[in-house]
């Protein structure tokens, strides 16, 4: 918060909880982390359940951010789609 940015984690929805949200004055990253499945996996669930939905109409871009942690190879996988909203 003393940086200007807001964090949250485990949002619940009707239909699942959203891992992290960040928002910022110019921009809301909506984060879903995943642990030994694909970051595809992670946006489909962000798709899939809509997660961004709350943070439309505001003026400000919105950046989805699938994250996939593979152990056994200790890799990190990004997948991210921006949307103007």
């Amino acid at each position: 918060y003393l940086m200007g940015y807001k964090a949250n984690s485990e949002i619940r929805t009707s239909i699942g909880s959203i891992d992290m949200i960040i928002e910022l004055k110019e921009r809301v990253f909506v984060i879903e982390i995943k642990f030994r499945k694909t970051a595809q996996e992670a946006m489909d669930q962000i798709l899939d359940r809509r997660y961004y939905e709350k943070y439309l109409g505001q003026g400000i871009p919105i950046t989805l951010l699938g994250l996939s942690f593979m152990y056994d190879d200790k890799r990190l996988v990004i997948n991210s789609v921006e949307q103007a909203m």
